[in-house]
């Protein structure tokens, strides 16, 4: 499922990622809900079927696992950057 989500503020910018986030809860595998969008910044929320909560940070650190995987199975070397995990949004003036 593709979600986003907030990432940090920076001094003029609050930064989200688009991520892809498998459908099924971490803690029971049970189905996640259907992400829709709110405020401002249309970042995603979810109710999970089961009750577990799902956190940002959980989101993000399941996306970063996965993704490190996939590149370890090719035998390339991932090392995340500062542009290819944040995307400025809006200026915080404008919020």
């Amino acid at each position: 499922m593709i979600v986003i989500i907030p990432i940090a503020e920076g001094v003029n910018n609050v930064y989200t990622k688009t991520i892809s986030i498998r459908d099924y809860c971490p803690k029971c595998g049970a189905k996640r809900g259907i992400p829709t969008e709110k405020g401002e910044h249309r970042l995603s929320i979810w109710t999970n079927s089961c009750g577990h909560r799902d956190t940002y940070e959980g989101a993000l650190d399941e996306y970063l696992r996965r993704t490190q995987f996939e590149h370890r199975g090719r035998g390339d070397k991932y090392e995340p950057t500062f542009e290819s995990i944040f995307k400025p949004v809006k200026s915080i003036k404008q919020l």
